[in-house]
């Protein structure tokens, strides 16, 4: 029998005496008045608020809509071209300004004391002072033009073409050169209230307008000119020259592929010889670069150790071909001056290459300014057009169309992909550039200071590089940095910096590559030191990615500073093998550290240099002239001295105080 525990007690609980919860009297009556309290106490700060802050801020938006409403005029007058309705509608817009300005500064006050809006007002500020200063611009260049308004076809009722008005420009241009001080005045003015913006904390677009790349464009294009007004007056006396009003000009025009930068900018592929006459450009001839010295001895050029080293080493080539002349130094009238008299000259006008025209001057163009001419001008077909198959028979492209969102793709699955193996697949170029050109002369009349405009930024940016053989106008170039050349420093207390990139895997993938720069200068130890930090980043490539433009990024790196200078250290945040040499260049003046890796798909490294600066260089009043590689956009850069930093996208050369 089984042994359980039965108790002998009955077991209960105990009693839990009886809780009786009072909730206590709830003064609705008082809770809905403290609430009503509060609410009008909102109402009342909203409308404070609203009369401190929103109605000024109102006044200044209606004010600004009617300004917008009134300049409709001026943009309708600028498109006639007429200079006395362009003056007639800018004093009365300058009237309706007046009225803004006056609105504002009544009713901006409370603003600058907000948080976050004092930062956008402030720049508002700085807005209506180069305003200020663009409208007197205005009138001064409207008064420099008026004698010479029915000359360039400015008058109501002129049949000008736009050819006329470029040979009618060209010789007058000279004769305003006595304007230019007054003209650059204003321009620095301009310049200096908007180096005070900061574009990067506004917003890329804003309910599909772009917001960011305007202010950048602007900011660019008058710290362009304010940098480059004062020398302005030789560019206009050269003019005549260099447009070939006074006799034709001929110019070889060598189109550099930006998706495989090299170091004078992009990769020189193509060739085309352009007759300007009277300001008209003409294309005489084009050649494929790979043919100049293909089936010529002659023009073998084995001299590659060991100032070309790189040649050899890391592109693997035993000689150094025509193509890869503007590979050899990032000073453009050294390379284009070797590729001239190294190659064209010497060539003996036979073979694929054929006859290669003399030649006035040379001018190298990125394909990045076929991306902004497209974006001003519209799209471009080569509808019509063929080109010479390897069987010696024509072949049509299509009616395939260009414009600046798919013109680079379209010409690397031609060149590289569809048609890589078909010798006359880069005849495309040829036919796009006429067409571009045929199109700039038949601009419309709005689309004239875009272009303008697209041209100057391309001359700053060095998508377009000029080496004329005319020693005056090739002085004038290099006085505006227009000619590509390697600079010298305007003291030695100045500091220095040029890196320069290239391709050497014959891949594409300067198209997706990015790429940031930071250089910190500082004292230790009583020595002068720097520290250079290259960030390169090779992303995932995108899902239209052709397979014959490769993945790996070889890049090798070549970093320019001031003579004296000595590499303390040099690593790979990823701890590969960077290649290091140091060496001296006599003829330019400077130090040049050399650097060589591979980057894979989806990796990104940095270069760190750590470096002593000569003792000429001066800490405690710090300039930098920094110079820009053609070919690259985007590049970030980062300056930082004694707690002080700049940071900004690269578009041009730039003089940098800290």
């Amino acid at each position: 029998m089984d042994n359980y525990y039965i108790p002998n007690k009955k077991f209960s609980l105990p009693k839990i005496p009886s809780l009786k919860f009072k909730f206590p009297k709830i003064n609705f009556g008082l809770i809905f008045k403290i609430l009503g309290v509060l609410i009008l106490l909102v109402i009342i700060l909203a409308g404070v608020l609203w009369y401190i802050y929103g109605r000024p801020a109102y006044a200044i938006y209606v004010a600004a809509k009617e300004l917008k409403d009134s300049s409709y005029g001026l943009q309708q007058s600028l498109k006639t071209q007429d200079l006395d309705k362009i003056e007639q509608n800018l004093t009365n817009f300058k009237g309706h300004y007046s009225d803004f300005k006056k609105v504002y500064n009544e009713k901006s006050g409370p603003l600058k004391s907000l948080p976050y809006v004092k930062d956008y007002v402030g720049d508002v500020d700085h807005f209506l002072a180069a305003s200020d200063k663009g409208i007197d611009l205005g009138f001064l260049v409207l008064d420099t033009l008026k004698p010479y308004a029915a000359d360039l076809g400015l008058k109501e009722g002129s049949k000008l073409t736009n050819e006329q008005k470029i040979e009618k420009l060209a010789n007058v241009l000279p004769k305003l050169s006595n304007e230019v001080d007054k003209i650059s005045g204003l321009m620095l003015d301009i310049d200096s209230e908007l180096a005070q913006v900061d574009a990067t904390k506004y917003p890329e677009e804003f309910r599909g307008v772009l917001i960011r790349d305007q202010i950048v464009s602007i900011k660019t294009v008058f710290s362009e000119l304010a940098q480059k007004s004062p020398k302005f007056k030789g560019l206009f006396e050269q003019l005549p020259t260099l447009l070939g009003v006074l006799e034709p000009k001929k110019y070889l025009v060598l189109m550099a592929n930006s998706t495989e930068i090299r170091m004078n900018g992009g990769f020189t592929t193509y060739a085309i010889v352009v007759e300007m006459d009277k300001g008209i450009p003409k294309v005489l001839k084009s050649v494929d670069t790979y043919f100049i010295d293909v089936d010529s001895y002659a023009l073998v050029n084995q001299n590659i150790y060991p100032q070309y080293y790189f040649i050899g080493d890391y592109l693997r080539l035993n000689r150094i071909y025509a193509r890869d002349a503007l590979s050899l130094t990032p000073d453009f009238k050294d390379s284009s001056d070797y590729f001239i008299n190294r190659y064209w000259n010497l060539h003996p006008g036979t073979g694929a290459a054929g006859l290669l025209p003399k030649v006035d001057g040379v001018i190298q163009v990125n394909t990045h300014l076929a991306i902004e001419l497209l974006r001003v001008l519209g799209p471009v077909d080569v509808k019509g057009r063929s080109f010479l198959t390897d069987q010696g028979t024509y072949k049509g492209f299509g009616d395939t169309e260009f414009n600046s969102d798919n013109i680079i793709y379209n010409l690397e699955v031609i060149a590289n992909s569809e048609l890589s193996e078909i010798e006359g697949r880069k005849d495309i170029i040829r036919f796009l550039l006429e067409s571009i050109l045929n199109k700039v002369l038949n601009a419309k009349t709005e689309n004239l200071i875009p272009l303008a405009q697209t041209f100057l930024e391309a001359l700053g940016s060095k998508d377009i590089i000029i080496n004329s053989f005319d020693l005056t106008v090739e002085q004038a170039m290099q006085d505006l940095g227009y000619a590509g050349r390697i600079r010298t420093v305007p003291n030695g207390s100045w500091d220095y910096l040029f890196v320069v990139h290239s391709n050497l895997g014959g891949g594409k993938r300067d198209w997706l590559v990015t790429r940031e720069t930071t250089k910190e200068v500082y004292k230790k130890d009583g020595n002068s030191y720097s520290k250079v930090s290259i960030k390169v980043n090779n992303p995932k490539s995108p899902d239209w990615w052709e397979q014959p433009w490769l993945y790996t990024y070889k890049d090798f790196i070549r970093v320019y500073v001031p003579e004296g200078s000595k590499i303390v250290k040099a690593t790979a945040s990823d701890g590969s093998d960077i290649n290091t040499k140091e060496l001296t260049s006599d003829e330019y003046k400077k130090e040049m550290f050399d650097f060589y890796f591979w980057l894979e798909e989806s990796k990104s490294m940095t270069l760190n240099i750590e470096y002593t600066l000569p003792d000429t260089v001066d800490l405690n009043d710090y300039k930098l002239l920094l110079q820009k590689q053609s070919g690259t956009h985007g590049d970030l850069y980062t300056i930082i001295h004694d707690n002080n930093e700049k940071k900004f996208t690269l578009n041009s050369d730039m003089e940098i105080s800290l």
